[in-house]
């Protein structure tokens, strides 16, 4: 399995009562895929409607079929980067 950084920003429109609404069924999601290693770290940055999830997949399309598993999936517009250890930049 290879890492990627997924970067959601909430779609336009989409306000904090429905993220809430969802809010009890991703968090057992997401526990469910951290418990499967398919989902790292959640981390959250409110003010500015972004979403940080470290992923854990075969490929870029493994790693967004993930996100969009989750119940909020669809309410997020992705950037999916794929991680290399910094070791792998300088050849060692």
């Amino acid at each position: 399995m290879n890492p990627f950084m997924v970067v959601c920003t909430f779609k336009e429109g989409i306000e904090m009562p429905e993220i809430m609404a969802l809010a009890p069924q991703e968090r057992d999601v997401a526990k469910a895929l951290q418990d499967d290693g398919r989902l790292g770290a959640v981390r959250l940055a409110t003010p500015s409607r972004k979403v940080f999830l470290e992923v854990f997949a075969r490929d870029l399309e493994d790693a967004q079929e993930t996100v969009v598993s989750l119940p909020m999936g669809p309410l997020w517009n992705l950037e999916i980067y794929p991680l290399v250890q910094p070791a792998e930049l300088l050849g060692k």
